[in-house]
């Protein structure tokens, strides 16, 4: 019998277990024995897999009790990722990733701004040229030193 945690084990005569033989070949012999004797392996098929023959509801109630321990508590009892170390660490990281970006925001909107500003500049510099009002202001410059 092989015994499982929590109780109960596994019944050696439902299964072949190689760590029962001494070889490899013993093993394979069985197979093939067991193989060839239709009354030999129906005897194996019948037996039950564990010798607590109820532990399997055993081990279906504890599955059940602990769902339902996980879906019948409070919100605040089943909550238990923010207390960790982990979580405290990527909440850090996160408000620090998330004040980056707003301040990645704004310098884009200042950056925005002053590109506005020397590109109004630019195109008032083009239009005084072009109506001459440059050369006008050299030429009145010029006469008065």
């Amino acid at each position: 019998m092989i015994f499982l945690s929590g109780g109960g084990g596994v019944n050696d005569k439902s299964f072949i277990n190689v760590h029962s033989f001494n070889s490899l070949n013993e093993v394979i012999d069985r197979i093939i024995e067991i193989d060839r004797d239709d009354r030999l392996f129906l005897e194996i098929l019948k037996e039950p897999v564990f010798v607590d023959r109820l532990y399997h509801l055993k081990q279906y109630n504890l599955l059940m009790d602990f769902f339902d321990n996980i879906f019948c508590q409070n919100i605040s009892k089943a909550n238990r990722r923010k207390n960790e170390h982990w979580f405290r660490n990527y909440n850090q990281a996160y408000l620090q990733m998330t004040s980056m970006l707003v301040f990645r925001i704004k310098l884009s909107a200042i950056k925005q701004k002053i590109l506005g500003i020397i590109y109004h500049q630019n195109k008032i510099l083009v239009f005084l040229r072009r109506i001459g009002f440059t050369r006008w202001c050299k030429k009145f410059f010029r006469k008065r030193d």
